[in-house]
């Protein structure tokens, strides 16, 4: 796990202030291969269908075990943004760009390969983006070719969290959760962004 920010860990959790612009975003290749969206793409039909009024609603058997749709039921409990990552130039588009323009995404939990965070943690720091950035344990790209033929959506591969990891994610969301007090209902797609809503 790599820290985006300086001091102490419940200094910053604690200045995420409710309805704050957070952002979790996870990569494609987290995805099941039998997802009913298929990879490589920004979609999620748990995501689209979830409104937390209702209750579990489950639009295919594999989403059950998703850990995309688990992590994203977290994160609109917790008010977050939810953004499946597919490649470089649309990290820098849906999160860099507006991060700089319009003072969004201040705060983020992206999970990401080992290999990515040293390419990303600069340019993240420069838009002023703070947060974590936690590294797949497994399916992980090893190399820049493997990172290329990903970039453009090649990825043979599934990636996995370690437990610890997958188990941090959800205690941060649940704090914000706590904080925030009355959760958002659903998401609404934005672009390629899942934009909680009450």
């Amino acid at each position: 796990m790599t820290y985006l920010f300086w001091g102490r860990e419940e200094d910053f959790l604690h200045q995420a202030t409710p309805g704050e612009s957070v952002l979790v975003g996870l990569g494609f290749c987290q995805k099941p291969f039998d997802c009913p969206c298929r990879r490589p793409n920004h979609s999620c039909l748990y995501l689209s269908m979830l409104d937390l009024d209702e209750g579990e609603e489950w639009p295919h058997p594999i989403c059950r075990e998703c850990k995309v749709a688990i992590i994203g039921k977290k994160a609109l409990a917790a008010g977050a943004n939810m953004h499946i990552m597919t490649s470089a130039l649309d990290i820098a588009q849906d999160v860099m760009i507006p991060a700089i323009e319009e003072g969004r995404f201040k705060k983020v939990i992206l999970c990401l390969c080992p290999f990515s965070v040293q390419a990303i943690t600069l340019r993240l720091l420069i838009c002023g983006i703070r947060g974590y950035l936690i590294e797949y344990s497994s399916g992980n790209c090893r190399n820049y070719q493997q990172w290329l033929l990903a970039d453009r959506g090649i990825k043979k591969e599934m990636t996995t969290l370690r437990p610890e990891a997958y188990e941090k994610i959800l205690s941060l969301l649940d704090l914000w959760a706590k904080r925030r007090g009355s959760p958002c209902r659903r998401f609404q797609r934005e672009t390629n962004i899942y934009t909680p809503v009450r």
